[in-house]
């Protein structure tokens, strides 16, 4: 019996002008980069400004100045980090971030975040930050401590991290009958409006999307199990971003999670109210030394009244494999 890892590493490296295109390297460079990570290419799609992989953990995301790489399950993402450095020189790296998220099986991983920033501490200066208390729900955040230069990008990158899935999503994404019931959702129109979208849905389980339209990408990842559901929502889309508490409420009311993060990257805070009934139960504010301020807000769902206790002899037998 498996049980898949759906929290999630990301690396984002930004370089300078003066780099070559990122999008120049062979494809080949990317295949290997991928594999180091402990993943497969599985399709491409591309416009103008980006190409697109969806990968067997994840995606990966290359533009002119920017590549933006997102892995789960245990997966090796310094790993992959460290081989896309032979290719480009540290004095072309403008801004360089690698985030993780908290685990639910974390001694089943290859690496620790400590261990990671270790690794990653070879290759250039850096700072660690921790979003959010350890016995809740938080994220780990490395970043190239380069203080003589702010980062390249304007845009602002939005996370929603999801736990606990409930209700018809839940259900969608764990039936006999997935395609039909997935599409009956309507994922793609209520948050892909717009875009080229290139999705996969996998077996036994587990369900990714990547989406572009212009310089703006959209990504989703669903780990449907059955005692530890997740999905991860990202977009730069400014549309999507400039009407954030009510398109927070879309991606919550179309997975209804237990509970849930909302992660932002951008040039300046950007404060958000959701009301109803959902409770912030964290709020954590950082400016890197790029100049991106980095948010990291966690949420409960309202409450779901009297539960029934999870069956440990079900779920997690002794010798059982972790994904």
């Amino acid at each position: 019996m498996y049980h898949f890892e759906g929290s999630e590493k990301k690396s984002e490296l930004i370089v300078s002008a003066y780099a070559p295109s990122l999008r120049s390297l062979p494809g080949s460079v990317w295949e290997e980069v991928v594999t180091k990570a402990g993943a497969t290419i599985l399709s491409r799609i591309s416009n103008d400004h980006v190409d697109a992989y969806l990968l067997s953990e994840s995606s990966l995301f290359v533009f002119d100045r920017k590549a933006i790489m997102i892995t789960c399950g245990r997966t090796h993402l310094v790993e992959a980090v460290g081989h896309l450095f032979n290719f480009i020189s540290l004095e072309q790296v403008e801004t360089f971030y690698y985030e993780r998220k908290n685990e639910v099986f974390p001694r089943y991983q290859p690496s620790d975040f400590i261990e990671d920033c270790h690794v990653l501490s070879q290759w250039m200066k850096g700072r660690g930050f921790r979003f959010g208390e350890l016995d809740d729900h938080y994220i780990y955040l490395w970043h190239f401590d380069r203080a003589d230069k702010e980062s390249l990008s304007e845009e602002t990158t939005l996370e929603i991290l999801m736990h606990g899935l409930q209700g018809e999503a839940r259900e969608a994404f764990d039936h006999s009958d997935r395609s039909r019931k997935i599409k009956s959702l309507g994922i793609s129109e209520r948050l892909f409006s717009g875009f080229e979208v290139d999705d996969y849905i996998f077996e036994p389980r587990g369900y990714s999307v990547n989406a572009i339209s212009g310089s703006c990408y959209g990504t989703l990842h669903v780990s449907p199990e059955e005692f530890h559901s997740y999905a991860s929502f990202e977009t730069n889309d400014p549309l999507k971003i400039n009407t954030l508490p009510e398109f927070v409420k879309e991606v919550v009311d179309l997975f209804q999670p237990r509970a849930f993060d909302v992660v932002l990257f951008s040039k300046e805070v950007r404060t958000f109210h959701l009301g109803g009934s959902f409770q912030r139960k964290a709020q954590v504010f950082e400016k890197l030394s790029s100049g991106l301020w980095t948010q990291f807000h966690s949420f409960l769902a309202p409450e779901l009244g009297i539960q029934r206790a999870i069956p440990i002899s079900s779920s997690l037998e002794m010798g059982e494999m972790i994904r």
